[in-house]
C-alpha cells in the first residue's frame, strides 16, 4: 500500500493533477516599454493592450491596466501580473488586477528597490479562463527614485 502511495504521490509531483489549466504564450508587440505606454500583445483567440502608470519608481505606488479584446475576453476569470527581472531575485511581487467591465481590468503594485541599480524589469501577466490561461512578458524600464 505505501509503495502504491508513493507511485502516486511521486506522479502527482512530476506530472501534476491535470486540473491546470494550459498556458498559451501570446505575442507580445517589438519594442514594448510598458512604462512608456500601452504595449499590445496576440493570443490564439485573445488580445491584450497593458499599461503601466507613469512614472513606475521603486518604492512608489502605480497604476496597472489591461483591456482585453476578442472571443476570449468574456470569459476572463482573473488577471494577475508578477514583477521580475532576469537573473535576479527580487522576491514575489504578485498582483491581481479588479475586474472594471467591457474587458477593462485595473489595479496598483509597488515595486522594490534593485541594490544593484538595474532598471529593466518585465511584467509576466497571465490571464485566465476555465481551461486556459494566456502569458504574455512586457519588459519595462523604472525611474530613478
Amino acid at each position: 500500500m505505501r509503495a502504491g502511495l508513493a507511485a502516486w504521490l511521486l506522479s502527482m509531483l512530476l506530472f501534476g493533477c491535470g486540473t491546470e489549466a494550459r498556458v498559451l504564450p501570446m505575442m507580445v508587440e517589438a519594442g514594448c516599454d510598458a512604462a512608456a505606454g500601452p504595449c499590445g500583445a496576440e493570443g490564439e483567440a485573445l488580445s491584450i493592450r497593458f499599461r503601466l502608470g507613469a512614472p513606475v519608481r521603486p518604492l512608489s505606488r502605480f497604476d496597472i491596466e489591461l483591456v482585453a479584446e476578442g472571443p476570449s475576453a468574456g470569459r476572463i476569470a482573473q488577471v494577475e501580473v508578477w514583477f521580475e527581472m532576469a537573473d535576479m531575485d527580487m522576491g514575489l511581487n504578485r498582483y491581481r488586477l479588479d475586474a472594471r467591465g467591457k474587458g477593462r481590468w485595473t489595479g496598483a503594485a509597488m515595486l522594490p528597490v534593485c541594490t544593484s541599480g538595474r532598471s529593466d524589469w518585465r511584467a509576466r501577466v497571465r490571464v485566465a479562463e476555465a481551461q486556459r490561461t494566456y502569458e504574455a512578458v512586457f519588459p519595462f524600464r523604472v525611474k530613478g527614485r
